[in-house]
């Protein structure tokens, strides 16, 4: 899994043009390379990602409910970065409040962010929202959800925060697999 199986909003490449033309025979060449390993990832997802009918997987978005309006509206403090380049924890301006509108260059943070959690739960065995009884899933996202889990912050902030969680979970699902795999060559 990758970081951009965590994020909320799609990645954007720069599309880059070849300077050198390259023979019709290389580009064909490369082009089938490239749908056969297609073909292999699909196959390695597929198994991976296949979701029994009726289940709904556990992702970041679960325990998340409109979350910029209730940021907005419930969130304790707010960070302003000041001139002097140092972050000052203030209370959210009531103006804030009754727009329900996060300023632009501003998103709102969550503390503990679900991405841990969701990461938790799968190490535990935990994919789906039918594994978790109704009512400590519902605490789940009121925790998540709750005024002081939130937190206004400058979008640099919090996209900092969100890529080095997910790189985090990124890294302890690679060795999490590694572990796995040296138990099954410790049984072989």
């Amino acid at each position: 899994m990758s970081i951009r199986d965590f994020e909320d909003r799609p990645v954007v490449q720069d599309g880059v043009e070849a300077l050198e033309s390259r023979s019709t025979q290389e580009e064909e060449a490369e082009e089938q390379e490239g749908e056969e390993e297609e073909e292999e990832e699909e196959g390695q997802g597929d198994e991976e990602e296949e979701i029994p009918e009726g289940e709904v997987l556990i992702t970041r978005d679960t325990f998340i409910e409109d979350l910029e309006y209730a940021g907005a509206t419930r969130a304790e403090q707010m960070v302003i970065t000041g001139e002097d380049g140092e972050n000052q924890y203030l209370p959210v301006p009531s103006s804030i409040r009754k727009s329900g509108i996060v300023p632009d260059g501003y998103a709102v943070d969550l503390i503990m962010d679900p991405l841990i959690l969701v990461a938790s739960l799968k190490k535990s065995g935990v994919k789906y929202e039918s594994q978790l009884p109704a009512e400590l899933l519902q605490n789940l996202k009121d925790t998540i959800m709750s005024a002081n889990n939130m937190c206004i912050v400058p979008i640099s902030i919090w996209e900092g925060k969100l890529e080095a969680i997910g790189h985090s979970v990124a890294m302890g699902e690679k060795e999490g697999e590694e572990e796995e795999d040296e138990a099954g060559e410790n049984e072989a």
